[in-house]
């Protein structure tokens, strides 16, 4: 019984605050930028990119450079491991 109480008043609460605080954030009629779609004005701004902006993408998007020659590989040196300990001894 308390269960279905508490259902019925904090469910109704929680709809009511969530409805209220989306009412809050709602633009005012007549706001720019929300455009778009049938009825609304489709309104949209172009710029262009800065140059050291342009310079970047096109880095990140050039192929990596490719070494040609490696350098030759070197041989380690052999070491031969010391003897362990006869535990006979």
């Amino acid at each position: 019984m308390r269960r279905l109480a508490e259902l019925s008043v904090f469910l109704p609460l929680a709809a009511g605050l969530h409805l209220a605080a989306f009412g809050l954030v709602a633009r005012p009629q007549g706001a720019p930028g929300g455009g778009g779609g049938e009825g609304g004005a489709a309104l949209v701004t172009l710029a262009a990119a800065p140059p050291a902006l342009s310079r970047l993408a096109e880095e990140w998007t050039a192929p990596p450079e490719v070494q040609t020659a490696a350098p030759e590989p070197v041989a380690p040196t052999h070491v031969t491991a010391p003897r362990s300990p006869d535990p006979e001894a």
